[in-house]
């Protein structure tokens, strides 16, 4: 790929980019958004359990034996140290929004759908969320295939 003094495609072809959700186009070499986003469709949300007012949240990174833990009552989140410097950030963001999901869901795969809702409402494409979530529970089978089992049902074509 050569690009010209001002950054441009001097050769323009085929090329993959991880994008946000939205509509994008090329404009003399350079990838532009366009105006109006399409967001995905969101996954119904389920039924709560309990129901925390949520206030100004404090994230705290500290030595945490699960990845992230919510006292909902004290708005505030430890989120593991190792877990701050992962190198895929969407999975943080899967993370963070998933104990946000606590202030109404005391189950695990119901804040995990509300954490893919966040993320698809906040622009993030459907593969940045599958990927989070393949990265995160590798090593947990169940809730890797309870979250595959509802992207399979999705379309997220346009």
């Amino acid at each position: 790929m050569h690009t010209d003094a001002h950054g441009n495609f001097k050769n323009p072809g085929w090329f993959l980019f991880n994008l946000p959700a939205g509509t994008w186009y090329l404009n003399q070499g350079c990838i532009v958004k366009a105006d109006k986003f399409q967001p995905y469709e969101l996954f119904p949300y389920p039924a709560a359990d309990h129901y925390f007012e949520v206030g100004e949240t404090k994230l705290i990174c500290a030595r945490n034996p699960n990845k992230a833990t919510i006292t909902p009552v004290e708005n505030k989140i430890v989120l593991d140290e190792k877990l701050s410097k992962i190198e895929y950030q969407p999975a943080l963001h899967f993370v963070i929004g998933h104990e946000f999901g606590h202030y109404r869901c005391l189950c695990e795969h119901k804040c995990d759908l509300i954490s893919a809702n966040l993320m698809l409402a906040n622009g993030f494409n459907p593969s940045q969320i599958k990927l989070s979530f393949e990265h995160l529970f590798i090593n947990n089978m169940e809730r890797l295939n309870f979250l595959q089992s509802h992207f399979g049902s999705k379309n997220f074509l346009r």
